[in-house]
């Protein structure tokens, strides 16, 4: 099937890659089928080998041959009785006779075919081999004890038949006949016979159609081979690496932009309500539980689907740039580019490069987090709301003494410490309203977010960056590794 795909002559390429095909190889002792649909061989019912072949017809001749020796009979079955060589030799230049004859039939049909075989074993003996009409007819249609008494015209006949009803998909359109028997004329009248709606063909010279088929085979799997040694030598590289590690300030960029207000609504408004609430004894509790409430929301769910978006669109950009190097690489070793395409396996629904939150926003990131929401906190503790502690009431006007009192004694910086560790009463932490925290944290979320940023991106998260940039590459890397062992170069 190769062979034919490749030749330049038989222009069946089309046909054999998307219509069913039956291949029919007629060997000197076997006749293999193989059923290819869509390009695939599809497992015949009949394990697609029959014990049938063309070295039946050369027995058939040389034993015709000998018969018809006369006085030369004798010394003839003696010799190549004693000699399986000499005998060997007979039977092939009787099939080379056999495949000339039936190559041009309509010509030795009327002309005769002759040849003579000197066996050289004792004192040389001359064998003459002929093919005519005649013994044409003999060759296919004389009973053979090898195929059970069925001449060579039944078997075959037979054979095809099983074939046939081996066929679990649609019957093949097409039947390409390889092999030198399938030289013979016959051969091709008895596939329609059995096959009346496909198209039979073979090549000029189906003898060699395997051995060239073998040859085109062994070519592919080399550009196969030395595809796979410049794509290991790709990945061993630092390029991936390196393309990554120029793009992973947009990455953390990105994660910036969609994570910081969820996980401020999310993680840490919760956990100051849990203070308001009196749940939480003290502000320097707080720090704890927000580090592990916004650790377990950047693991969750819906942190992923957030960050999903732009991850997929960011490594659409770092696809882009990989496939200048594996284009040019698929186009050396004529690997269909799409096979190698990230920007194709980036768009499947089970694509398996990850990024996740708590791989960008490492600790140091969310101690930020920590200390942004809680210097909020203590800033309106101690008078920086202008709200809470100057509440219409006796608890708020009560408040605002102690505080303005406090702040005089020790100053604000020892003040901010001891509101860290006291214990401050209930109602005075719901002078604060929720809304207000709310608020407060929205506003805040610039400045944290360009804080975030310029810690991700700054020196001191360099090892941070490298041990991610290393993780998306390994991912990358193994993504190519995955496509490349389906890789398939196509035969036509």
């Amino acid at each position: 099937m190769i062979s034919a795909c490749q030749s330049r002559h038989l222009q069946v390429g089309t046909d054999i890659l998307s219509k069913p095909v039956l291949v029919i190889d007629i060997g000197s002792s076997t006749t293999d089928f193989a059923y290819i649909r869509r390009g695939k061989e599809e497992r015949l019912q009949t394990g697609g080998e029959v014990h049938l072949g063309g070295g039946i017809m050369d027995e058939i001749l040389l034993e015709q041959c000998i018969a018809s020796s006369g006085l030369l009979e004798k010394r003839i079955r003696r010799d190549l009785s004693e000699s399986e060589p000499w005998k060997n030799y007979c039977e092939f230049a009787a099939r080379k006779l056999k495949e000339k004859y039936f190559s041009e039939e309509d010509y030795y049909r009327e002309h005769g075919l002759v040849q003579s075989v000197v066996i050289g074993l004792h004192a040389p003996v001359r064998l003459k081999l002929f093919m005519n009409e005649a013994m044409g007819v003999k060759l296919l249609e004389t009973g053979s004890p090898r195929l059970s008494g069925k001449s060579f015209h039944e078997a075959f006949l037979d054979a095809l038949k099983a074939a046939k009803a081996g066929i679990q998909g649609e019957l093949p359109e097409l039947l390409f006949l390889t092999g030198g028997v399938s030289r013979l004329p016959a051969i091709r009248d008895w596939c329609s016979e059995v096959f009346p709606d496909a198209v039979v063909v073979t090549s000029a010279e189906p003898e060699y159609s395997v051995a060239r088929g073998l040859a085109y085979a062994a070519a592919i799997d080399a550009r196969l081979k030395n595809f796979r040694t410049e794509l290991d030598a790709y990945i061993a590289s630092d390029r991936v690496e390196t393309v990554v590690g120029e793009r992973i300030g947009d990455l953390y960029r990105r994660a910036v932009e969609v994570l910081t207000e969820p996980v401020l609504e999310k993680a840490a408004l919760p956990v100051l309500e849990s203070w308001r609430q009196g749940n939480i004894k003290r502000l320097v509790d707080v720090d704890a539980r927000m580090q592990e409430e916004i650790t377990t929301y950047l693991k969750s769910d819906e942190a992923a689907e957030l960050l999903a978006g732009p991850t997929k669109s960011w490594l659409r950009g770092i696809a882009g740039e990989i496939e200048k190097d594996t284009v040019p690489l698929c186009v050396r070793n004529g690997v269909p580019v799409q096979q190698l395409s990230l920007s194709s396996y980036l768009a499947l629904p089970d694509m398996k490069i990850d990024v996740s939150a708590g791989d960008v926003f490492a600790v140091h990131e969310i101690t930020l987090l920590i200390d942004a929401v809680i210097s909020v906190l203590v800033g309106m503790l101690c008078g920086g709301s202008g709200i809470a502690l100057v509440a219409s009431g006796l608890p708020g006007i009560a408040a605002g003494v102690v505080v303005s009192f406090a702040l005089l004694l020790l100053g604000k910086g020892q003040m901010e410490k001891v509101v860290l560790r006291a214990n401050i009463p209930v109602p005075v932490r719901k002078l604060i309203p929720k809304g207000y925290f709310k608020s407060r944290l929205g506003n805040i979320a610039g400045r944290v977010k360009e804080e975030l940023l310029g810690n991700l991106t700054g020196e001191k998260a360099r090892v941070l960056s490298e041990s991610l940039t290393n993780e998306i590459s390994g991912q990358i890397e193994q993504c190519l590794l995955r496509m490349a062992e389906v890789v398939e170069i196509p035969l036509g």
